[in-house]
């Protein structure tokens, strides 16, 4: 699931399409496997892609830049 997360999908249309691929596929087909994987799901699948993550991320990441820029700030006057 984080890695889902992590690729900005929909956990639950993610888990619900890989967990009905599942049991069709054979264990040493690989190539379809992999294609169950966030990264490849996300790729085929880009209707189920949050955009609203992706703007959680970039604030997210600006307020750590902040913090950062203020701790460097902190350092250098002393």
């Amino acid at each position: 699931m984080q890695s889902a997360r992590l690729y900005h999908l929909d956990v639950n249309t993610f888990l619900t399409d890989v967990l009905r691929e599942l049991p069709t596929l054979l264990p040493k087909d690989t190539d379809a496997l992999r294609s169950l994987l966030p990264d490849h799901w996300a790729n085929s699948h880009p209707l189920h892609l949050h955009a609203s993550r992706n703007q959680e991320l970039q604030a997210a990441t600006a307020r750590r830049r902040r913090t950062h820029a203020k701790r460097r700030a902190a350092m250098a006057v002393r």
